[in-house]
């Protein structure tokens, strides 16, 4: 990805009542600066976009906890693997970071941590090649 996104925290900015139209996430540190504004689609509820805006409004909340999660995981193997124990994580708690990892290069346009060679599809660990996110091919 070439550039970062727009600094959050992010709010979104949803009018009162059910004939809302229009709905702005904005910098909530700069609410001059809006991130994106969402028309109201009349092929859902208007309950659905306003539950869409707050979704978008917590992305770079949802980012920064990932990348802490994905971070302490990677402090902990290092730990562990120089008290020689390797990986010791349970299968759930391994698949929870490996989702963790994909959402993060989803959000970022980038890749895995690490290759995916490393994660051992099919394994004990329950992750499939179909739980792993790929890059679109440039």
């Amino acid at each position: 990805m070439s550039g970062q996104h727009t600094p959050g925290p992010w709010i979104a900015d949803i009018p009162e009542g059910d004939d809302a139209w229009n709905i702005h996430i904005l910098r909530e540190a700069a609410p001059e600066e809006r991130i994106c504004f969402m028309s109201h689609d009349a092929t859902h509820e208007n309950a659905v976009g306003k539950a869409n805006a707050r979704l978008i409004a917590a992305a770079p909340d949802l980012l920064a906890a990932l990348q802490e999660i994905a971070a302490a995981d990677e402090a902990s193997m290092v730990e562990l693997e120089a008290m020689g124990l390797g990986d010791v994580r349970s299968p759930a708690n391994t698949r929870l970071v490996e989702l963790a990892r994909t959402a993060i290069a989803k959000a970022t346009g980038g890749v895995s941590l690490r290759p995916i060679t490393e994660y051992r599809a099919g394994e004990d660990q329950n992750i499939t090649e179909a739980d792993i996110w790929h890059p679109p091919k440039s």
